[in-house]
């Protein structure tokens, strides 16, 4: 599919997970990447952990960089054509059951934001 000059949308997703559960969790959300990959719409996704902090970028003092974050952040970047093509994904089975385990590893339920790529 031609992508170029193509409009996308970036859903992000901002997830705190309960200490003990970060192993089950990744797993959970590799296994629901796999299967989003087959839907319509889909451009891809990035799924990130935070790793710590630059004590310089934050203006900080202290070497930050491998601080212990506690409980575990994660962020989740999906690629999509259009909000509508995210919004169809969100009312399937993979998402229903997803959504139905996922509070159970939760600190706090996700927030997600829709981003339009400009470059």
């Amino acid at each position: 599919m031609e992508k170029e000059g193509k409009s996308i949308i970036t859903a992000v997703n901002y997830v705190v997970v309960r200490n003990g559960y970060e192993k089950e969790f990744e797993e959970m959300v590799k296994q629901l990447c796999r299967e989003t990959d087959k839907m319509s719409g889909f451009l891809g996704s990035k799924f990130f952990k935070i790793d710590g902090i630059s004590a310089i970028g934050s203006m900080l003092p202290g070497d930050l960089r491998n601080e212990k974050i506690s409980p575990a952040k994660y962020i989740l970047l999906t690629y999509w054509e259009s909000k509508e093509a995210h919004e169809k994904s969100h009312v399937t089975e993979i998402f229903k059951k997803a959504f139905e385990a996922m509070p159970a590893y939760l600190a706090e339920m996700p927030y997600e934001e829709f981003y339009e790529v400009l470059k």
